[in-house]
């Protein structure tokens, strides 16, 4: 038996699996969906080989989305042919192939009563007065893409050259803090506290900073049913707590980044989804 990693070469997650597979003496194969060919109905290599993939070997369909390019093409012809060795989030892959759309998670937190930032989408942008807003991509993780506009005409000269219908405007909370929840089979695994700071051109960073012990219940269950709802086995939520005392959820990504979290809080997280993708 073999543990194949379908994911992107910035995928740091991926990485840290296959450093952990390997600690394990654990067999290991890795797929870059950029280096994957479509040909007469079949994925191949980049040699235009088949997938050297057994009826026992597990796979791990890795985010299609967290680079600059969208191989989720790739990963939904993996899914369909390897379905019963897909070992993570293969339901969710399945029945909600659009996950990553933040226009599908705002329609998703409000369909649960779950709290998040008033979100608008349209081509008549230049009629929106509440300033700052946030701008982001429809598609895209790890912060990609997000931007913060003070100004009108800064929105205007933006979308100028940008289809509005592929973006999201939301209201802007000054956050007090940022949490990423970590949520592994329905079952929180930890919370940990993040740095939100300005990267320069509007552009968005975040930073692990602590561990979060003490941290509302109720946030805990609304992040617990959200993966439920999406039949998730492996999700980050983000969650911001704003100045006024408000909980805002902003999005949940399957497969995602863990090595913050796991430097924290000491959680060997990569051997947890190499045990789960192994039962």
């Amino acid at each position: 038996m073999k543990l194949i990693l379908f994911t992107t070469k910035v995928d740091k997650g991926g990485r840290l699996i296959k450093k952990e597979a390997e600690r394990m003496s654990l067999s290991c194969q890795i797929y870059f969906y950029d280096e994957l060919v479509y040909k007469d109905g079949e994925i191949l290599n980049l040699s235009q080989d088949p997938l050297l993939i057994k009826q026992d070997d597990k796979i791990i369909l890795r985010d299609p989305y967290n680079s600059k390019n969208n191989y989720s093409f790739f990963a939904q012809k993996i899914l369909k042919k390897y379905y019963n060795n897909v070992a993570l989030d293969r339901e969710c892959y399945s029945k909600f192939p659009f996950y990553e759309d933040k226009l599908f998670q705002v329609d998703l937190f409000t369909s649960l009563g779950i709290t998040t930032p008033d979100t608008f989408l349209g081509k008549n942008v230049s009629s929106f007065q509440e300033f700052p807003v946030i701008i982001k991509p429809r598609i895209g993780s790890r912060g990609r893409g997000i931007l913060i506009f003070n100004k009108p005409k800064e929105m205007e000269t933006f979308f100028a050259k940008k289809d509005p219908l592929d973006y999201l405007i939301q209201k802007y909370h000054k956050a007090k803090s940022e949490y990423r929840i970590l949520i592994f089979r329905h079952k929180v695994l930890g919370v940990v506290d993040k740095h939100i700071y300005l990267k320069g051109k509007g552009k968005i960073g975040v930073r692990t900073n602590k561990v979060v012990d003490d941290f509302p219940r109720k946030i805990k269950e609304d992040s617990i049913k959200i993966t439920k709802r999406l039949r998730a086995d492996f999700v980050g939520i983000d969650v911001i707590h704003t100045e006024d005392g408000k909980y805002y959820f902003l999005e949940a990504n399957l497969s995602p980044q863990f090595g913050g979290f796991a430097k924290v809080t000491k959680i060997s997280v990569a051997s947890m989804v190499i045990r789960l993708a192994l039962t």
